[in-house]
């Protein structure tokens, strides 16, 4: 599933684990759960990644998407480790955020470090930029004069970024 194939690895090794050797029974299905409503950019990555991870594990299960939306993916990641079969029949897309979960809230209802993160189907590069007359243009600039950033809500990574660069870094990020 990444690039560099150690997703991939990590996948095998965690489906193997729990399907002993031989693969799947036939006709086995593994749930793959959605944080969100279908129709959204997280529904279609589950649809993609769905179509193709049967083909790479042992006994070839059918992969069904079922989504689970609320508390921008909280609830689903409740579900997933405190209620889900832990026998490798229930995986999920979580939201790229929810590991910082955490760190961002005492609200969390699952242990970041219990979960068996299994890799990612894409890469991304996440940038900060500033206009040219707002008077930042170096890092330095964030730690004394600080910037405005808009944001979509308190989970979402254009919340969650600033708040750890300002916690971490001594940023001075204003969100709105």
């Amino acid at each position: 599933m990444g690039s560099d194939g150690r997703a991939g690895d990590r996948g095998r090794r965690y489906f193997g684990h729990h399907c002993a050797g031989a693969g799947y029974p036939p006709g086995k299905e593994i749930n793959l759960y959605v944080g969100s409503a279908p129709g959204g950019p997280y529904d279609a990555y589950a649809r993609l990644v769905a179509r193709h991870l049967g083909k790479h594990l042992p006994g070839s299960p059918s992969i069904v998407v079922q989504h689970m939306p609320g508390a921008s993916g909280r609830r689903l990641m409740g579900f997933i480790s405190n209620v889900a079969p832990k026998d490798g029949s229930a995986i999920a897309t979580a939201r790229r955020a929810l590991p910082f979960d955490q760190l961002m809230s005492g609200e969390s209802r699952f242990d970041v470090e219990k979960i068996t993160w299994l890799g990612s189907a894409n890469s991304e590069t996440n940038v900060c930029m500033a206009w040219h007359t707002s008077g930042v243009a170096t890092i330095e600039d964030l730690r004394t004069r600080g910037m405005v950033v808009g944001s979509s809500g308190p989970s979402s990574t254009d919340s969650i970024y600033p708040n750890v660069l300002n916690f971490l870094h001594g940023m001075k990020f204003k969100l709105v």
